[in-house]
């Protein structure tokens, strides 16, 4: 009964930890990548920005998933809804600041995309648990 509880409590705080390592990760990765090879200096930020977007969105909703003890569908419906309209508010308050064609909104669409990729593939390979 208190673990269920516990694992409930714990599966936005654990998401949102994972989803930030996972971030740091995809940084120091792609500056690594880029000291060897050289840096794109023009897509540096676009690449920076959609990759880490990404990466944190796969991360907290897999770990979600993960850590929640049952509803598992339910709990990547619940996580995929949450970083879609947090994605649509931060690209709706870009056009409204007029800078629509930034980085922040192709990073926020790509954590859009990233968020409904990872919801359909994981229910493609039947890994809610049904």
């Amino acid at each position: 009964m208190w673990k269920n509880v516990f694992r409930w409590i714990l599966v936005f705080p654990l998401g949102l930890i994972v989803g930030i390592l996972l971030n740091l990760l995809a940084l120091f990765f792609l500056n690594f990548g880029w000291q060897i090879h050289g840096e794109p200096f023009f897509f540096k930020d676009l690449i920076l920005g959609i990759s880490r977007y990404s990466v944190f969105t796969i991360g907290f909703i897999i770990t979600g998933i993960l850590v929640a003890p049952n509803y598992k569908k339910k709990t990547a419906v619940i996580l995929t809804i949450l970083i879609c309209s947090l994605s649509i508010l931060s690209i709706i308050f870009n056009i409204i600041d007029s800078t629509f064609m930034s980085i922040s909104t192709a990073s926020n669409l790509a954590s859009f995309i990233s968020a409904f990729f990872i919801y359909f593939y994981l229910k493609e390979k039947g890994l809610y648990g049904y």
